[in-house]
């Protein structure tokens, strides 16, 4: 499962124009050395598909009850 990500705005300052894959991104965070990651504990949901947001919806409002 991919992990959630987040970008720093300024990754994207010399970003190649029109469509390009994040590894790019990646691969220079790397080099300078500015790449990492740590582990989330909890239940992750994806919400790629209208079940899924559903689901999702579902579990947080049970969640929160």
């Amino acid at each position: 499962m991919p992990a959630p990500q987040s970008l720093a705005p300024k990754m994207f300052a010399d970003a190649p124009a029109g469509k390009f894959s994040l590894n790019t991104l990646f691969d220079r965070a790397l080099e300078a050395g500015r790449l990492f990651g740590l582990r989330l504990e909890g239940t992750w949901m994806h919400v790629g598909t209208p079940a899924s947001i559903k689901a999702a919806e579902t579990a947080i409002s049970e969640s929160v009850a």
